[in-house]
């Protein structure tokens, strides 16, 4: 029978061999985990950030971003976005914008200063188009009363300075729809019912939670309605301006009619001039100063210069798509329903064609 005998010696070398696998196990996780960080340190959180932008779509954004994080690493998604903002002008997505609430009476009101018949210019011209008005006045309009109009709002949440007492750091802008741009599409949808044409007033709100592509949201709307309602040839997209001071006094524009004080308004025509497909903008315009002409006669000095415009706003639907301004932020709401129902009835004269007879 053998009997093995543990020596000094055999317990050192048995004691070096474990620790030497101990030290190579331990190093083995150690260059693991340091790989590791390497890695992260060296990647920006790309995966986070289309997580925040599901749609991008403009393909030179990913290398700005990739160029930006690289000193940025511990900046969050968006506001490695935000430094970017004008690479996602056509994406959806979570951003900052002033959040429409109702008003707190406060004792502080908001300064508001009144400012009667702004202009009696016919143009305001800010393309490089000439335009010569006159040459509009014998144009006639594809419009008949069975003609159906569609009222929209890009900017549904805009709103008027209320008449009482409120904060000073009022938004201007408000979910409430009876008191925000609906509340004025109606009335204009009320006075065009009432001279027997048929009217669609689409209700959907398209600036909030999200300000940003409200413009590429209400195109869907419009397009959605047309594609139901085939005799639809004028689409209306009713909004309300904003003029103010350098101080932050807000103007209101008035005109005064028997004893009535109705908001000015201002109709906006794009064109093709920033490059996009509108083929019938002179079309759009030629309505416009229909609508101007006979406003003039009925209502001297309750319209504003025409504004041309280098941009499209979804114009190119209809050769009878128009942006009205009713008023501004610094007028009551009494005033831009008054001058919404003047308004209703001078368009509804230009539909079917009584301004002519």
């Amino acid at each position: 029978m053998r009997c093995f005998v543990i020596t000094k010696k055999h317990i050192i070398i048995s004691i070096s061999i474990l620790t030497f696998i101990l030290c190579i196990t331990a190093g083995r996780k150690s260059y693991e985990k340091q790989k590791t960080v390497s890695a992260f340190k060296s990647e920006p959180p790309l995966s986070s950030i289309s997580d925040v932008l599901p749609t991008l779509e403009e393909p030179s954004a990913i290398a700005h971003i990739k160029d930006y994080t690289k000193s940025k690493i511990n900046k969050k998604p968006n506001e490695i976005i935000e430094s970017f903002g004008g690479l996602f002008e056509n994406v959806l997505m979570p951003q900052k914008t002033n959040t429409p609430v109702q008003s707190t009476p406060t004792p502080t009101k908001i300064p508001t200063k009144e400012q009667t018949n702004i202009s009696s210019k016919e143009l305001n011209n800010d393309t490089e188009y000439e335009i010569q008005s006159d040459a509009f006045v014998n144009q006639p309009l594809n419009f008949s009363k069975d003609t159906g109009v569609l009222i929209i709002h890009t900017h549904t949440t805009e709103c008027y300075t209320p008449d009482v007492p409120t904060s000073i750091n009022d938004t201007g802008r408000s979910i409430d729809e009876t008191k925000n741009m609906i509340a004025i599409g109606e009335i204009i949808k009320e006075r065009l019912e009432e001279a027997g044409i048929s009217v669609i007033h689409d209700r959907t709100v398209h600036d909030y939670p999200s300000y940003q592509n409200a413009y590429g949201r209400s195109l869907a709307t419009a397009k959605k309605q047309l594609e139901s309602h085939k005799n639809i040839g004028i689409v209306l997209d009713i909004h309300r301006d904003a003029i103010a001071n350098a101080d932050g006094t807000r103007i209101k524009l008035v005109h005064e009619a028997n004893g009535e004080k109705l908001a000015q308004m201002m109709i906006v025509c794009g064109t093709d001039e920033n490059g996009l497909s509108h083929p019938g903008w002179m079309s759009n315009l030629n309505f416009a100063f229909k609508i101007q002409e006979h406003a003039n006669k009925l209502y001297p000095g309750l319209m504003r210069p025409i504004n041309l415009r280098k941009e499209r706003f979804n114009q190119h639907l209809t050769e009878g798509s128009l942006i009205l301004e009713i008023g501004t932020h610094g007028n009551s709401l009494e005033e831009a329903k008054s001058g919404a129902r003047v308004m209703g009835e001078i368009i509804a004269d230009v539909i079917t064609k009584k301004e002519t007879s």
